[in-house]
């Protein structure tokens, strides 16, 4: 997380909730409204033309019948069909984010990096463009 958004955070707060995971919640959020980082999640682009093609063909979404005002669940299995991954997919312009668990979005990147041959598809971490708070 960029300094700006932890300065951010903590004028808003007083103080800065940094999350390791998602069990992992303090008592004292249940009684008082904080802002907290969701440092355990990440954001994974997908660019490029092709883009929505190769997404179409690997994870569980219909891409192609997204717009741009609409956010959706979704997965990416292996070949038996069991989930390796749940993340939620936005559509930003002509790219797709990926917000998965932090721990998981180098195994998928790879995944899908199997994948991209010839596209004009481009992956990259967003992590440091995106602050994710909750």
């Amino acid at each position: 997380m960029s300094p700006n958004w932890e300065t951010f955070l903590s004028s808003v707060n007083n103080r800065l909730i940094q999350q390791k995971s998602a069990n992992q919640v303090p008592a004292d959020l249940i009684s008082e409204p904080t802002i907290s980082a969701l440092s355990f999640l990440t954001v994974l682009a997908v660019t490029g033309k092709d883009a929505a093609a190769l997404l179409q063909g690997q994870i569980t979404c219909d891409v192609l019948s997204l717009d741009q005002n609409t956010a959706t669940f979704g997965s990416m299995c292996n070949p038996k069909g069991r989930a390796l991954a749940n993340f939620l997919l936005i559509p930003v312009a002509k790219s797709f984010l990926l917000v998965l668990p932090k721990e998981l979005a180098p195994a998928i990147k790879k995944r899908l990096s199997m994948y991209v041959l010839r596209s004009d598809v481009t992956l990259a971490d967003a992590d440091c463009d995106y602050c994710l708070f909750g």
